[in-house]
Protein backbone atom coordinates (compact mmCIF):
# COMPACT_ATOMS: atom_id res chain seq x y z
CA UNK A 1 0.00 0.00 0.00
CA UNK A 2 2.67 2.39 0.74
CA UNK A 3 4.52 1.23 -2.51
CA UNK A 4 1.57 2.00 -4.23
CA UNK A 5 1.15 5.86 -2.72
CA UNK A 6 4.66 6.01 -3.45
CA UNK A 7 4.33 5.56 -6.89
CA UNK A 8 1.08 7.82 -7.39
CA UNK A 9 2.90 10.40 -5.85
CA UNK A 10 5.66 10.17 -8.12
CA UNK A 11 3.46 10.24 -11.03
CA UNK A 12 1.89 12.84 -10.05
CA UNK A 13 4.87 15.21 -9.55
CA UNK A 14 5.85 14.10 -13.02
CA UNK A 15 2.46 15.16 -14.23
CA UNK A 16 3.08 18.59 -12.59
CA UNK A 17 6.41 19.23 -13.77
CA UNK A 18 5.73 18.20 -17.64
CA UNK A 19 2.45 19.04 -17.87
CA UNK A 20 0.86 21.68 -15.63
CA UNK A 21 4.09 24.02 -14.85
CA UNK A 22 4.96 24.30 -18.78
CA UNK A 23 0.89 25.17 -19.15
CA UNK A 24 0.67 27.53 -16.34
CA UNK A 25 3.89 29.06 -17.44
CA UNK A 26 2.56 29.43 -20.95
CA UNK A 27 -0.79 31.36 -19.25
CA UNK A 28 1.60 33.78 -17.42
CA UNK A 29 3.92 34.78 -20.08
CA UNK A 30 0.25 35.27 -22.28
CA UNK A 31 -1.00 37.68 -19.57
CA UNK A 32 2.36 39.60 -19.63
CA UNK A 33 2.18 39.85 -23.10
CA UNK A 34 -1.26 41.46 -22.91
CA UNK A 35 -0.27 44.13 -20.26
CA UNK A 36 2.60 44.71 -22.16
CA UNK A 37 0.59 45.55 -25.47
CA UNK A 38 -1.47 47.79 -23.07
CA UNK A 39 1.58 49.97 -21.49
CA UNK A 40 2.32 50.08 -25.11
CA UNK A 41 -0.66 51.61 -26.36
CA UNK A 42 -1.32 53.80 -23.66
CA UNK A 43 2.29 55.41 -24.40
CA UNK A 44 1.21 55.67 -27.69
CA UNK A 45 -1.82 57.54 -26.46
CA UNK A 46 -0.72 60.24 -23.76
CA UNK A 47 2.34 60.87 -26.91
CA UNK A 48 -0.69 61.69 -29.10
CA UNK A 49 -2.77 63.47 -26.40
CA UNK A 50 0.14 65.96 -25.40
CA UNK A 51 0.21 69.45 -26.40
CA UNK A 52 2.87 71.50 -25.91
CA UNK A 53 0.55 74.78 -25.52
CA UNK A 54 -1.99 74.13 -22.61
CA UNK A 55 -3.96 77.03 -23.42
CA UNK A 56 -5.20 76.10 -26.98
CA UNK A 57 -6.18 72.77 -25.36
CA UNK A 58 -8.14 74.53 -22.92
CA UNK A 59 -9.73 76.90 -25.90
CA UNK A 60 -10.78 73.51 -27.23
CA UNK A 61 -12.19 72.41 -24.56
CA UNK A 62 -14.62 75.92 -23.89
CA UNK A 63 -15.99 75.58 -27.24
CA UNK A 64 -16.97 71.75 -26.75
CA UNK A 65 -18.85 73.03 -23.67
CA UNK A 66 -22.42 74.41 -24.07
CA UNK A 67 -22.84 76.10 -20.82
CA UNK A 68 -20.95 79.44 -20.94
CA UNK A 69 -20.40 79.86 -17.42
CA UNK A 70 -18.64 76.61 -16.53
CA UNK A 71 -16.11 77.95 -18.16
CA UNK A 72 -15.33 81.20 -19.99
CA UNK A 73 -14.13 80.88 -23.52
CA UNK A 74 -12.90 84.83 -22.89
CA UNK A 75 -9.37 85.43 -21.87
CA UNK A 76 -7.63 88.05 -19.96
CA UNK A 77 -3.56 88.81 -20.64
CA UNK A 78 -1.76 89.12 -17.60
CA UNK A 79 1.36 91.48 -17.60
CA UNK A 80 3.56 87.67 -18.41
CA UNK A 81 1.96 87.17 -21.34
CA UNK A 82 0.15 84.12 -20.94
CA UNK A 83 -3.49 83.47 -21.28
CA UNK A 84 -5.46 83.23 -17.94
CA UNK A 85 -9.25 82.51 -17.42
CA UNK A 86 -11.30 85.28 -15.44
CA UNK A 87 -13.54 82.64 -14.63
CA UNK A 88 -11.85 79.66 -12.94
CA UNK A 89 -13.82 77.05 -11.60
CA UNK A 90 -17.27 75.90 -11.02
CA UNK A 91 -18.93 72.46 -9.40
CA UNK A 92 -21.95 71.56 -9.74
CA UNK A 93 -23.93 70.77 -12.42
CA UNK A 94 -26.99 73.42 -11.59
CA UNK A 95 -28.74 74.29 -8.72
CA UNK A 96 -31.53 71.96 -9.37
CA UNK A 97 -29.52 69.47 -9.56
CA UNK A 98 -29.44 67.69 -5.85
CA UNK A 99 -27.58 64.66 -6.27
CA UNK A 100 -24.75 66.63 -6.21
CA UNK A 101 -25.00 66.87 -2.58
CA UNK A 102 -22.62 63.93 -2.83
CA UNK A 103 -19.65 65.53 -3.93
CA UNK A 104 -16.36 66.45 -1.87
CA UNK A 105 -13.98 68.36 -3.22
CA UNK A 106 -11.03 70.04 -2.07
CA UNK A 107 -9.33 73.18 -3.49
CA UNK A 108 -5.56 73.12 -2.21
CA UNK A 109 -2.45 74.76 -3.06
CA UNK A 110 -3.28 76.98 -5.51
CA UNK A 111 -1.95 80.48 -6.24
CA UNK A 112 -4.82 82.85 -8.10
CA UNK A 113 -3.65 85.64 -9.39
CA UNK A 114 -3.92 89.12 -10.86
CA UNK A 115 -6.66 89.13 -14.19
CA UNK A 116 -9.15 86.48 -12.34
CA UNK A 117 -12.49 87.89 -11.59
CA UNK A 118 -14.36 84.95 -10.17
CA UNK A 119 -15.14 81.47 -9.12
CA UNK A 120 -12.38 80.02 -7.50
CA UNK A 121 -14.28 78.35 -6.94
CA UNK A 122 -18.40 78.86 -7.18
CA UNK A 123 -19.67 75.83 -5.48
CA UNK A 124 -23.50 74.12 -5.54
CA UNK A 125 -24.54 71.37 -3.46
CA UNK A 126 -21.74 69.45 -1.40
CA UNK A 127 -18.68 69.82 0.68
CA UNK A 128 -16.05 72.28 -0.62
CA UNK A 129 -12.38 72.08 1.34
CA UNK A 130 -10.59 75.37 0.93
CA UNK A 131 -6.84 74.76 2.25
CA UNK A 132 -3.98 76.73 2.06
CA UNK A 133 -4.25 78.75 -1.37
CA UNK A 134 -3.08 82.31 -2.23
CA UNK A 135 -5.54 84.88 -3.56
CA UNK A 136 -4.40 88.37 -5.12
CA UNK A 137 -6.71 90.97 -6.80
CA UNK A 138 -9.62 89.32 -7.83
CA UNK A 139 -12.26 91.41 -9.91
CA UNK A 140 -15.53 90.29 -8.07
CA UNK A 141 -15.16 87.75 -5.44
CA UNK A 142 -12.77 84.73 -4.84
CA UNK A 143 -15.24 82.20 -3.32
CA UNK A 144 -19.02 81.65 -4.20
CA UNK A 145 -21.89 79.58 -4.05
CA UNK A 146 -25.70 78.58 -4.30
CA UNK A 147 -28.07 75.85 -3.41
CA UNK A 148 -26.96 75.23 -0.16
CA UNK A 149 -23.16 74.42 -0.30
CA UNK A 150 -21.09 73.67 2.76
CA UNK A 151 -17.59 75.59 2.14
CA UNK A 152 -14.90 75.06 4.97
CA UNK A 153 -12.06 77.68 4.19
CA UNK A 154 -8.98 77.11 6.56
CA UNK A 155 -5.28 78.47 6.21
CA UNK A 156 -5.58 80.85 2.93
CA UNK A 157 -4.42 83.76 2.17
CA UNK A 158 -6.55 86.71 0.67
CA UNK A 159 -5.09 89.66 -0.28
CA UNK A 160 -8.01 92.58 -1.76
CA UNK A 161 -8.02 94.23 -4.32
CA UNK A 162 -8.01 98.05 -4.29
CA UNK A 163 -10.95 100.11 -2.98
CA UNK A 164 -13.49 100.86 -5.90
CA UNK A 165 -16.07 103.43 -5.30
CA UNK A 166 -18.15 101.64 -7.91
CA UNK A 167 -17.71 98.23 -6.52
CA UNK A 168 -16.89 96.63 -3.25
CA UNK A 169 -14.40 93.66 -3.90
CA UNK A 170 -13.07 93.18 -0.68
CA UNK A 171 -15.56 90.25 0.08
CA UNK A 172 -13.94 87.17 -0.29
CA UNK A 173 -17.52 85.27 -0.36
CA UNK A 174 -20.75 85.68 -2.67
CA UNK A 175 -24.13 84.01 -1.58
CA UNK A 176 -26.08 83.78 -4.80
CA UNK A 177 -29.48 82.91 -5.47
CA UNK A 178 -30.75 82.96 -1.71
CA UNK A 179 -32.09 85.22 0.56
CA UNK A 180 -30.33 86.45 3.82
CA UNK A 181 -32.59 84.41 5.95
CA UNK A 182 -31.94 81.75 3.70
CA UNK A 183 -27.70 81.99 3.29
CA UNK A 184 -27.46 82.40 6.56
CA UNK A 185 -28.23 78.41 7.55
CA UNK A 186 -25.40 77.52 4.77
CA UNK A 187 -22.07 76.71 6.26
CA UNK A 188 -19.37 79.00 5.31
CA UNK A 189 -16.52 78.87 7.85
CA UNK A 190 -13.12 80.76 7.54
CA UNK A 191 -10.26 78.98 9.67
CA UNK A 192 -6.91 79.72 10.26
CA UNK A 193 -7.01 82.59 7.54
CA UNK A 194 -5.11 85.63 6.92
CA UNK A 195 -6.74 88.85 5.61
CA UNK A 196 -4.53 91.45 3.84
CA UNK A 197 -5.79 94.72 2.16
CA UNK A 198 -8.96 95.22 3.79
CA UNK A 199 -10.24 91.50 2.73
CA UNK A 200 -13.10 89.96 5.03
CA UNK A 201 -15.35 86.69 4.56
CA UNK A 202 -18.75 86.40 5.19
CA UNK A 203 -19.20 83.75 7.69
CA UNK A 204 -22.73 81.98 8.06
CA UNK A 205 -24.15 78.32 9.45
CA UNK A 206 -22.94 76.17 12.13
CA UNK A 207 -20.22 77.40 14.28
CA UNK A 208 -19.82 73.94 15.29
CA UNK A 209 -16.00 72.04 14.63
CA UNK A 210 -18.21 69.19 13.65
CA UNK A 211 -17.83 68.33 10.08
CA UNK A 212 -19.84 65.34 7.63
CA UNK A 213 -16.36 64.57 6.52
CA UNK A 214 -13.40 62.48 9.25
CA UNK A 215 -10.42 64.46 9.88
CA UNK A 216 -8.78 61.68 7.36
CA UNK A 217 -11.10 62.74 4.41
CA UNK A 218 -9.63 66.58 5.06
CA UNK A 219 -5.99 67.71 4.16
CA UNK A 220 -4.63 69.26 7.64
CA UNK A 221 -4.29 73.13 6.98
CA UNK A 222 -1.42 75.39 8.08
CA UNK A 223 -1.97 78.59 9.61
CA UNK A 224 -2.80 80.94 6.37
CA UNK A 225 0.74 82.90 6.26
CA UNK A 226 2.22 79.27 5.35
CA UNK A 227 0.09 79.45 2.04
CA UNK A 228 2.82 81.86 0.25
CA UNK A 229 5.10 78.88 0.65
CA UNK A 230 3.20 76.07 0.23
CA UNK A 231 2.08 77.43 -3.59
CA UNK A 232 5.79 78.28 -4.63
CA UNK A 233 5.72 75.79 -7.40
CA UNK A 234 2.11 76.09 -8.39
CA UNK A 235 1.29 76.44 -11.51
CA UNK A 236 1.36 74.63 -15.37
CA UNK A 237 3.83 72.16 -15.44
CA UNK A 238 6.78 73.02 -18.07
CA UNK A 239 7.27 69.65 -19.98
CA UNK A 240 8.30 68.47 -23.11
CA UNK A 241 7.66 65.67 -25.45
CA UNK A 242 9.78 62.36 -24.76
CA UNK A 243 11.18 63.99 -21.61
CA UNK A 244 10.16 64.01 -17.80
CA UNK A 245 7.72 67.23 -16.48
Amino acid sequence: MVAFKSNSLVVLFFLFFTVIAPAIRAHIAKFDDYWKQREAEARVAALEAYHPIPEDVNNHFNLLVEDPGFMSANTLEADTGNYVYPKVMLFGASDGNSKDAIMQITVAFNHFGNGLIQRMPRCRWGFFHVVNNVYRNWNMYAIGGSARPTIISQGNRYTAPPSNPIHDAKQVTKKDYATESEWKKWTWRSEGDQMRNGAYFVQSGNASKRRPYSRLDMIKAKPGHYAPILTLSAGALTCRRRRPC
